[in-house]
């Protein structure tokens, strides 16, 4: 298969991107700096623009969309929560706009979201069916699957997956917790 990546450089990108190509798939990532391998391709997701030639985007399988800065990296404040939404939005509606100028664009988007997007259930169960919380995970995340479920068409199935904290002594959460 051949699988577009934005988001590859993070926690679950690089592990992904390097399951996916050890497993015999061709795995294009987007990156936001000057591209030092063959897989990879500049994009500035803010820009009208995002990528500069679509022709290596075209006739893909699938894409996967990971972006998003760390939840837990700093302090939420305003410019930190701005920047926590933006990161995720603006790499969708940036797929979006590549999307629709590719003659064959992929079958399948799937994008990253969060498990905040629930109310706490306590101890219970919580199913796709459970009730969504408010405050500002829970929004983000509504927001995030929106704007990723508004790029679906007849011929783009989209699905976004609701992670918990990424586990891993390669970054994520427990890279910050193992020094305590």
């Amino acid at each position: 298969m051949r699988i577009l990546l934005a988001g590859a450089s993070g926690t679950l990108g690089t592990a992904l991107r390097a399951s996916l190509s050890a497993s015999g798939h061709t795995v294009l990532s987007l990156v936001r700096r000057t591209p030092i391998a063959p897989h990879e391709i500049f994009w500035d997701p803010s820009a009208t623009q995002p990528v500069a030639s679509l022709a290596p985007l075209e006739s893909l399988d699938a894409a996967l969309c990971l972006s998003g800065a760390g939840i837990a990296d700093q302090r939420w404040r305003a410019a930190r929560k701005h920047l926590l939404r933006s990161s995720r939005i603006v790499p969708l509606q940036a797929l979006g706009r590549i999307f629709s100028s590719l003659q064959h664009p992929p079958a399948t988007l799937l994008t990253a979201s969060g498990i905040n997007a629930y109310a706490d259930a306590a101890d219970s169960e919580i199913t796709e069916a459970s009730p969504l919380g408010s405050g500002f995970l829970a929004a983000l995340c509504r927001e995030w699957e929106s704007a990723a479920l508004s790029l679906a068409t007849n011929s783009l199935r989209v699905t976004p997956m609701r992670f918990g904290a990424i586990l891993t002594p390669a970054g994520g959460m427990i890279k910050k917790l193992l020094p305590i």
